[in-house]
């Protein structure tokens, strides 16, 4: 006969499958939660991803970045290229972006048509580098991403003030844009020196992952584009003089240039300015521009310093930088005869090099 105190010991032992199961369905709704949440994660992506490369164009189909500071991932993305195909990648500032003209307009479209229409037994595509705001850090990050290119020139369109000293500002402090996230793509870092990683501090987690995640950059492209960014013109701008952070500023996109394309013909231009629109005092330093370049970087083998700075007359300046559609056509046929002479010496250069093999 069993006693009632045998019943009450009993019972205790009979509650332990119950607490059991409770554990068991809790790690079950937790994992269900994290399985359901990568899912809609991963669904996002996705259709951001297809919203990106929708609204994105791309550099060698298109006269200059439809979205101006966003989505550089995707517009500098490389594709291939016909074997009779030469490119030139143009890498500058607001001036071959003019986004105040059609894009047809801009002396890069203009370079390319003319280039093609000079030598009918080619093909010739000028991609577009040029983004507003920007300054030398940006384009060192794009020098090392047109290495994957493998372009047949490259020219670097500034001046001094895209080389100013940025002291303790956070990195690409000129403007806003995503050009940065490059920078932490392994293909691009790698030309990178470990200096300019520091020195930028291009270490921001939260920036990788943005390099990696599609809706990310759209999340950034929308608030970028809900808070706008006007351009404001100075009556009479003041050029910047040129300093040590200057000359390492230089030396690091030529060395990150070389490090991914060690024969690829550099051109380092001066561009066209409006003397009128700058502080008289501070005008020599515009000049001085195409004296330090001289000095630093243009006895280098493969490297062609221009100076266009006087080149195009004031009345083709809508402002101190930015040219109306006839100064760019200037500035368009000038270069064309530098750079059409350096890709059929690169062209000869590659024929005997295969002769030779």
């Amino acid at each position: 006969m069993q006693t009632w105190q045998e019943t009450t010991l009993e019972a205790p032992v009979g509650l332990a499958p119950l607490q059991i199961d409770a554990v068991a369905g809790r790690r079950k709704g937790i994992f269900q939660a994290i399985v359901t949440a990568l899912l809609v994660v991963t669904a996002a992506e996705l259709l951001a991803s297809m919203v990106v490369f929708g609204l994105s164009s791309h550099s060698y189909s298109t006269d200059r970045n439809a979205h101006a500071a966003w989505f550089w991932p995707q517009y500098t993305l490389p594709r291939p290229r016909a074997a009779d195909e030469r490119l030139v990648i143009v890498i500058s500032n607001s001036q071959g972006d003019a986004r105040e003209l059609k894009a047809a307009e801009a002396y890069p479209a203009m370079l390319e048509r003319l280039l093609n229409e000079s030598d009918r037994a080619r093909t010739y595509a000028v991609a577009n580098w040029s983004a507003p705001g920007i300054h030398s850090p940006e384009m060192t990050v794009l020098a090392a991403r047109a290495a994957e290119h493998r372009p047949d020139a490259v020219l670097l369109v500034s001046f001094s003030q895209n080389f100013q000293d940025f002291g303790r500002r956070a990195p690409f402090a000129a403007s806003k844009s995503d050009i940065g996230h490059l920078a932490y793509l392994p293909q691009v870092r790698q030309h990178l020196s470990p200096w300019f990683l520091k020195r930028f501090r291009i270490t921001s987690r939260r920036t990788w992952l943005a390099a990696r995640s599609c809706l990310l950059q759209l999340h950034e492209a929308f608030v970028g584009l809900v808070k706008g960014r006007t351009m404001r013109h100075a009556y009479l701008l003041e050029a910047r003089p040129w300093t040590k952070a200057s000359s390492r500023q230089l030396d690091e996109f030529y060395l990150t240039f070389r490090e991914g394309l060690p024969t690829t013909p550099l051109f380092v231009v001066n561009m066209p300015l409006n003397p009128k629109r700058f502080v008289p005092q501070t005008w020599p330093h515009v000049e001085q521009f195409d004296e330090r370049v001289h000095a630093q970087i243009g006895g280098r083998p493969g490297v062609t310093v221009l100076d266009a700075a006087t080149l195009v007359a004031p009345r083709h300046f809508l402002a101190a930088t930015h040219l109306d559609a006839e100064g760019h056509e200037v500035f368009a046929r000038w270069l064309l005869p530098y750079l059409k002479d350096a890709l059929d010496a690169n062209d000869d250069v590659m024929a005997q090099a295969a002769e030779g093999r």
